[in-house]
């Protein structure tokens, strides 16, 4: 068993959420209380504010989710970004970036048996794997199945070395149902 921690990164990516949250939170509130006027020093109408309000509220409501997810590995979990063995890959985060959205979810456990592709490319490790063998709720389950996951190379405190890439790949290939071992 061996586990991969997070780097400053994370710390940065709670602190640029945060600040963003705190940031529309100001604007929200001076919509509601009409203080944005146009160059002509009119009031914006009630519905585009109203409209504003609702998307700005829908964006960083995927912001606030994320913040939480990730003060959640840090504190509780000590900035274990994942741990895996000879059995699968244990309690990894997905993270998504879909124009200003950010959508994250938690996957409580990947076995090797369901991974259906691997690939690697300048030591970044990628699998896809089949949505209905793994251990996640809903939305995780779709996030995994669309984007696949990734071994978040960037932001891990020690990047996966060759040892590391070796042993999944092996794990994959004496577990998985779904790949072609010849």
């Amino acid at each position: 068993m061996k586990e991969k921690r997070y780097n400053w990164k994370i710390w940065f990516m709670i602190i640029l959420f945060g600040s963003v949250l705190l940031l529309a939170a100001r604007v929200v509130y001076m919509l509601a209380a009409n203080q944005v006027v146009y160059e002509s020093n009119l009031p914006v109408p009630f519905a585009m504010r109203l409209i504003l309000c609702f998307m700005i509220i829908l964006v960083c409501s995927t912001y606030a989710y994320t913040v939480v997810m990730l003060l959640w590995k840090v504190l509780k979990q000590n900035s274990v970004a994942f741990i895996f063995d000879n059995n699968g890959l244990h309690d990894p985060l997905i993270i998504v970036n879909v124009l200003a959205f950010v959508f994250t979810a938690r996957i409580k456990y990947i076995p090797w048996s369901s991974v259906t592709y691997i690939d690697e490319e300048n030591g970044n490790l990628y699998i896809r794997v089949k949505k209905s063998e793994i251990t996640a709720g809903f939305f995780g389950r779709l996030l995994i199945w669309i984007c696949g996951y990734h071994f978040n190379s960037y932001m891990l405190k020690e990047k996966l070395t060759s040892d590391d890439i070796k042993n999944i790949r092996s794990y994959i290939s004496k577990n998985s149902k779904h790949i072609n071992n010849k």
